[in-house]
């Protein structure tokens, strides 16, 4: 559980992706808290979304929105490798951003809000 004065209205959400081979993995950053695929697998974005219920002042429940996504060239094919066009980018986070409010919205229709303890990247 998180103490009151802790929590907070607003907060960077970072997204950083990585290729390797025909995977894709991801790492989101709420302020100084790390969530990575790799650790949470399928679940990344349930326990993202928890977290920033968990966070937000009243647990309120409006939208998720990414302030910052780092995606390696390697995700865009299509444009050989290099340089794709911005609105590739701007679907992408909006693909993401569709993930986390589906989280959200699960808390929403009586899922409980995860207690999970996620890592410190201090």
């Amino acid at each position: 559980r998180v103490p009151e004065k802790e929590r907070k209205s607003f907060f960077n959400i970072q997204v950083i992706a990585e290729q390797g081979g025909d995977q894709s993995s991801f790492t989101v950053y709420c302020n100084d808290q790390e969530f990575s695929s790799l650790e949470y697998g399928n679940d990344l974005f349930k326990n993202v979304a928890g977290y920033i219920i968990q966070m937000r002042q009243g647990k309120q429940r409006y939208p998720i929105f990414i302030t910052d996504i780092d995606l390696p060239p390697s995700m865009f094919t299509d444009y050989g490798g290099g340089g794709a066009p911005t609105v590739d980018f701007l679907n992408y986070k909006k693909n993401i951003e569709v993930k986390l409010n589906d989280a959200l919205e699960s808390f929403g229709r009586g899922a409980n809000v995860l207690q999970m303890k996620p890592r410190n990247t201090e």
